[in-house]
């Protein structure tokens, strides 16, 4: 026969503390569920990883000056989208978020000068690739 002692369940209060003897251990309990629980977090937002490419440059004119406001295209050749952006003061430009691979095209347009163009342009995962251009005067036949 089975003998319980009757003060033990009266004075048991299942709970999920009822092991730790102090508020201490409490503590220590709720900080190591919270890392365990960060760490898990955390390991899903680096998951996410990146999935695009970036493109850079500087466009100049024939004396080495930056030109700035200068129209910059990205052509992704195989799927025909195409990306814009302007330069900066220093005649930079910058585009994020471009499809990895290729080939691009890239071309620059500015008043008074030639279009200047380079081809087979590729770009990597998570890297930035640089593509400078030199844009000349345009030749201007008046009647």
């Amino acid at each position: 026969m089975y003998f319980m002692n009757p003060t033990f369940e009266n004075n048991f209060k299942p709970n999920i503390y009822h092991f730790m003897k102090n508020t201490n251990d409490q503590f220590s309990f709720r900080i190591i569920l919270s890392l365990i629980f960060g760490i898990i977090g955390l390991s899903q937002m680096v998951g996410q990883g990146v999935t695009t490419s970036q493109l850079s440059g500087v466009i100049k004119d024939a004396n080495g000056l930056a030109i700035i406001g200068a129209i910059v295209k990205a052509e992704h050749v195989s799927s025909g989208t195409i990306y814009g952006t302007v330069t900066n003061e220093s005649g930079r430009y910058y585009f994020q978020g471009l499809r990895v691979g290729g080939p691009y095209k890239v071309t620059s347009n500015f008043t008074g000068m030639k279009e200047s163009m380079k081809e087979n342009i590729f770009t990597y995962l998570g890297n930035t690739s640089v593509v400078n251009l030199e844009m000349k005067d345009a030749e201007i036949v008046l009647n």
